[in-house]
């Protein structure tokens, strides 16, 4: 990576920001002593050592900077390395510079001078960036910008088809308060405050650049600083505290020196929260980037709450940041603008071990789908004891469980019998050099972050001694690390120190293993300092001692070419992979203990997190502390729709550090394909993007990142992000109005390329126009999508598409088209809302479309609407007022001669009958209304309502005749339904005639008919996802198995019916869901649960005037009360024959004749010969007069009980 160094001084810091921006801002690294220069190792070796790995230094020279004796030696180490100076003059011309400085003179000798002008940068920034290039300096295509304290890159300086308006992003913002501010102000002269807050602010300016912070603004004794704009790192919120830490320590150690003056100490205090922030207009000229949200103001008010001297993080930075610090739950605490109380957390002190395991509350999974790596790695400890050395480089991309595997690794040790040994490095420790080591060396000396000089060199020494042996002129080397001095180190060249370095290092490490079987992990290579890994690498080459080294680290880094690791015979290589999806979804039931996992969660996980294991554990548990996946007894449930607004924090953090990455113009191309979806064609990219030229390049450089990938080059090229979560989290980085705009772009792309099979998009279309501001063309393409999923009875789907159609025609002004499509499109749901049993909110939904109806006038729709009405209130268990609609409709469509209203409403006045049990009228008005429809030739017709009027009126009329014994008929009818409703393909119609087709077999006591037409009912209706009447086919069903004497079978099919008719609430077929199951506890010998089902199908039967299920439940009751206490015998039958009367006063012959079995089964049981007989004969005969065939369940069992009477 191209890398420049920046020579300065301090005075010169905004003109070297300036520089640095805009040569970060054309693909360069950049290098500079305020933001990489950093506490641990000393400040000489990081400059040599930046010096010896840039491609060309910068020399920003102005008088000042001429008499500096630093930038003289940085002048001088470039020109020993044969560096390239490019050298911009501030406020002097080059004969001055020459004149002031003579010792630059060699280094510069020939050198083309740039001479800054007065109004601006921008030209000595182009002249640098052609200079580069001119010498084969070429930009990277996907640098980090590093984030100055404040950058200075101007709107102009961008391409003017790139957003400035901001972004979307998840931040980590800091709140720092200076305590003994007032004090100072008391006691002290103005000047000399605004002296001190100067010196104080400049040095909290160099923490926060340090760690890639941004200054939004000082203001009194507070300042904000932002980690995570307008770079992402996936450590944001760890940086934020540690800086922290650190603006603490410094501000304590200037203490002293004022506390006297002022007669108090100093100390901050601080407030750290993490969320989402809109950054908008990014203005670095004026130092702020105008960032808004609720974050900020919560984490003023963390702030407001901390004490002296006290780091008080929100519940978002404690998660991110638990494996690096040890932390105090506070109790939850009311702040200023927020409803419910916050959970706060205050910082302790860093953890002692590091986990990097992410997450240390909450659930944790088994460790799944890393079996065979593990063996690998225990196969390799086995090879350790007999001597043999291993090196293994373990890699995968973020999340795929790298620190899961070595932590249990590791557990599995017996750490008595081996050594272990680890080092770590981190995203903000990538410009110390030898970073992994220094870490390394403390943790096996136990040197602890922030104690004093003194401690660490006694610690450093004793540890280096014992290591060393005999070396120990090598110990000011390593002590070098740590920033420690020593007198014979003063005349050491930078390159021998690098030599006898190495060679200290290397020694150590030998001794090191010397002692017992030892193991060496080095985590997260990837960001490590060039020096490490060039160290690292040397040592792994010429491995001669037995050790195990594991190196972890991510795809995007490579620790040996395959020329070189082929070359090593102990070298081995572990991928991790995203796990399977059956691995995957054991690590859910790991994670939640159960087997038994919510359906929607089990696709959200599976389409989201794609088996990284860190996505899908922050999914689980982010869902559990937001109370949205709860624990319900043994099992979970969710407590609302999932949305990608449930990506946890976590996840965004580690996309966005990637996404944050490429170039502007990459990642805004990024952003554009990301609204047009996961998948995306080239061709609608291309079309929509402002970046037209850079597409092609990007695109390449996206697939090699391995953020997007091809799936399809014929008939059209095609790509697809790699990750779901990649595109979502690319996506809601977007400003809502910018998504807004791009949409309606891709709509009309898609018009235009699609036009001639436009139907095959309606849906794609719909969607990115009702996320756009075209309200009109979100409609009509919401409309579409409905009418085309009711065709295909897709009901759900189709009931969703009109809400959102209706929702864009609320979003326009109203008129009367308005309001005509409105009603319209209200029609075609109410016909869906009828085939989901009339889900909850149906009846706001018809109330508004009858509020739309007469506001228009429309009697036509009104009288639609109040049939719509008349089977809502019926299937609510009403019949009285469902049949009071209905007539209201019929009567009006006879007055203005509407067939199809009248062909409708018939419809539901015979239902409405049928419900309540007057099944004559429903023969009346059934044969009159099919007389009239086959009259007019009108059977196939379904006059706007979505299904066949012809066939439903025939299943009401068929199943009406069926209940009053008359069968053949009945058969018939229901016939001619059936055949009309396969000849239109009328699904719910088909569904409804074999169900009626089922319930006439079961009154007629045809047990494989009935189980047939059942389970075609139930297939039918299940696949166009109609779940009316499903209930009663699981029923019949159930009788079908009854009449077999299948109980075990017919109890499951009963408790299916049981079950859909609450969840889709129906009264009425509920009374007949537990009526059948009572009788079939009742005959299979289980007393107790008959009775509790038939008193509850007594009760809910009575309260929705069902009286077919009142009077055989009546019928029950009463076998029963005689089946427990047979001295109740006169009791019990006044019960049956009440219950056999409702029934014949319904002319409900089928049913009146089991009425008289069951009568005479139990008189005969009570041994009432005579009168069981007279009743056993009564049913033979009702059996005779209804022509059932003699191989009838029914007829044949009351024949054999008159049998065995006589």
């Amino acid at each position: 990576m191209s890398c420049i160094f920046l020579s300065h001084i301090e005075k010169d810091l905004p003109v070297m920001l300036d520089i640095a921006q805009g040569l970060e801002a054309a693909g360069y690294r950049t290098w500079y002593f305020e933001r990489d220069v950093l506490a641990g190792t000393s400040y000489l070796i990081q400059i040599t050592h930046a010096l010896e790995n840039c491609d060309a230094i910068v020399l920003i020279a102005s008088p000042n900077a001429c008499i500096s004796d630093q930038v003289t030696k940085e002048v001088i180490g470039g020109f020993e390395r044969g560096k390239l100076f490019f050298p911009v003059l501030i406020n002097m011309k080059p004969p001055e510079l020459k004149e002031c400085q003579p010792e630059w003179r060699h280094a510069l000798g020939g050198t083309a001078m740039i001479v800054a002008e007065p109004e601006g940068l921008s030209l000595s920034i182009a002249r640098i960036i052609d200079g580069l290039k001119a010498k084969g300096i070429q930009p990277e295509a996907s640098m980090v910008e590093k984030t100055p304290i404040s950058g200075r890159t101007k709107d102009s300086d961008l391409s003017p088809r790139l957003s400035t308006h901001g972004e979307r992003k998840h931040v980590t913002v800091m709140f720092s308060d200076l305590s003994g501010y007032t004090a100072m102000n008391e006691k002290l002269d103005p000047e000399e405050v605004k002296e001190i807050m100067d010196t104080i602010f400049g040095k909290i300016s160099q923490v926060v650049v340090k760690y890639e912070g941004f200054i939004e603004k000082f203001v009194g004794d507070a300042v904000m600083a932002i980690f995570g704009v307008p770079k992402t790192h996936e450590d944001d919120p760890v940086r934020a505290i540690r800086a922290a830490r650190e603006i603490h320590n410094l501000v304590k150690e200037i203490s002293p020196t004022l506390s006297k003056k002022i007669g108090r100490p100093l100390y901050m205090h601080t407030g750290i929260n993490t969320g989402l922030v809109v950054a908008k207009d990014i203005d670095f000229e004026k130092g702020t980037h105008g960032v808004l949200g609720d974050t900020i103001n919560v984490a003023s008010r963390i702030s407001g709450l901390a004490k002296t001297d006290e780091i008080i993080v929100g519940i978002e930075t404690y998660h991110q940041a638990e494996g690096y610090f040890n932390f105090e739950k506070l109790d939850s605490t009311k702040v200023k603008g927020k409803e419910e109380p916050i959970q706060i957390y205050k910082v302790s002190s860093p953890k002692e071990a590091l986990s990097k395991t992410h997450r240390l509350s909450g659930l944790r999974a088994e460790l799944i789908g890393r079996r065979v790596e593990m063996d690998r790695l225990k196969e390799a400890v086995e090879n350790l004891k007999q001597g043999k050395p291993s090196i293994f480089s373990i890699i995968g991309e973020a999340g795929t469980g790298k620190s899961r595997l070595i932590e249990e690794f590791r557990k599995s040790l017996d750490l008595n019998a081996i050594q272990w040994r680890e080092g770590h490095s981190y995203g903000y420790s990538q410009n110390i050099p030898y970073f992994p080591l220094i870490d390394l060396l403390s943790r096996a000396w136990q040197i602890k972050e922030g104690e004093p000089p003194d401690q660490t060199r006694q610690k450093m020494e004793r540890g280096a001694q014992t290591t060393l042996g005999e070396r120990k002129d090598l110990i000011p080397y390593i002590g070098n690390l740590y920033s420690l001095s020593y007198q014979e180190m003063d005349q050491v060249s930078p390159e021998q120190w690098k030599i006898k370095f190495h060679e200290a290092i290397k020694l150590i490490l030998a001794n090191l293993c010397k002692h017992s079987p030892t193991i060496i992990c080095i985590e997260d290579l990837h960001w490590a300092d060039p020096s490490s890994v060039e160290l690292l690498r040397n040592i792994l080459m010429d491995l001669k001692y037995p050790v195990i080294f594991l190196c972890i680290y991510r795809p995007s880094f490579s620790l040996f070419t395959s020329h070189q690791a082929g070359s090593m015979k102990s070298y081995h290589e572990i991928r991790l992979l995203q796990l399977s999806p059956t691995d995957a979804q054991s690590m859910v039931e790991s994670l939640l203990k159960t087997k038994t996992i919510p359906k929607q969660l089990q696709m959200f996980v599976r389409d989201k997190a794609e088996g990284n294991p860190f996505y899908l554990e922050e999914v689980i548990n982010s869902l559990i502390e937001a109370d949205t996946l709860i624990k319900d007894k043994d099992s979970w449930k969710l407590t609302r729709t999932l949305t990608e607004k449930d990506i946890p924090s976590t996840v965004q953090g580690v996309i966005s550090a990637r996404l944050d990455r490429l170039e502007r113009e990459t990642k805004r191309i990024l952003q554009e394909a990301s609204v047009i979806g996961r998948a995306f064609l080239y061709e609608i990219l291309k079309r929509i993007s402002d970046l037209k030229e850079y597409i092609d390049k990007s695109l390449i450089n996206l697939e090699r990142l391995d953020l997007i990938k091809t799936i399809s080059l014929q008939p059209e090229l095609e790509y697809i992000f790699k990750h779901a979560l990649t595109q979502e989290v690319v996506y809601n980085g977007l400003l809502l109005k910018e998504r807004r705009l791009i949409h309606e772009k891709i709509g009309l792309v898609m018009e235009e390329l699609l036009h001639d099979h436009l139907p095959e998009f309606y849906e794609t279309l719909a969607y990115h126009y009702s996320q756009s501001d075209n309200f009109q063309k979100a409609y009509e393409y919401l409309k579409l999508s409905g009418d085309k999923a009711a065709k295909n009875y897709a009901n759900n789907e189709a009931i969703r598409f009109y809400k959102e159609a209706i929702r864009m025609l609320d979003a326009q002004p109203e008129g009367v088209e308005n309001k005509k499509e409105k009603l319209a499109t209200f029609i075609q749901m109410m016909m869906r809302l009828t085939m989901l049993s009339y889900p909850e909110g149906s009846l706001a939904i018809i109330q508004n479309a009858e509020k739309v109806a007469q506001e228009l006038g429309d009697d036509e729709g009104l009288l639609q609407i109040y049939g719509s009405l008349s089977y809502y209130h019926t299937f609510a268990g009403n019949p009285s007022l469902g049949l009071e609609y209905a007539e209201k409709c019929f009567n009006s469509a006879e007055k203005i001669k509407n067939f199809g209203l009248m062909a409708q409403s018939a419809g539901q006045v015979c239902f409405a009958y049928w419900t309540s049990g007057d099944v004559a009228k429903v023969v009346d008005i059934g044969s009159k209304a099919i007389h009239l429809l086959e009259e007019n030739h009108l059977e196939k017709d379904f006059f706007g309502m979505g299904y066949s009027a012809y066939s439903h009126i025939c299943s009401n009329y068929g199943g009406s005749l069926g209940y009053m014994g008359r069968f053949k008929e009945a058969t018939d009818v229901l016939e001619k339904g059936l055949r009309n409703a396969g000849e239109v393909d009328d699904k719910m119609e088909m569904g409804f005639a074999h169900m009626y087709h089922s319930i006439v077999a079961q009154l007629a006591g045809y047990e494989d008919d009935t189980i047939i037409h059942a389970q075609q009912a139930i297939k039918i209706l299940e696949e166009a996802e109609i779940s009316v009447a499903a209930e009663t086919a699981w029923f019949m069903l159930g009788g079908g198995y009854y009449l077999l004497g299948d109980y075990e079978k017919a109890i499951d099919a009963g408790e299916k019916s049981l079950s859909l008719a609450k969840e889709n609430g129906m009264p009425f077929l509920l009374s007949w869901s537990y009526w059948f199951l009572g009788m079939t506890f009742w005959t299979s010998g289980d007393l107790r649960r008959a009775k509790e089902c038939a008193d509850e199908a007594l009760k809910i039967s009575q309260e929705c005037n069902s009286k077919p299920c009142e009077g055989m439940t009546r019928v029950l009751l009463g076998c029963m009360v005689g089946e427990k206490a047979p001295t109740i015998i006169e009791e019990a039958q006044r019960q049956i024959r009440y219950g056999i009367s409702i029934l014949e006063d319904c002319k409900i012959k089928g049913w009146s004749a089991v009425g008289y079995l069951h009568l005479g089964e139990f008189l005969a049981k009570a041994d009432r010969k005579e009168e069981a007989l007279e009743n056993l004969r009564k049913a033979e005969t009702l059996y005779q007069e209804m022509e059932v065939c003699p191989q009838s369940h029914w007829l044949t069992r009351t024949k054999d009980a008159i049998v065995r009477l006589r």
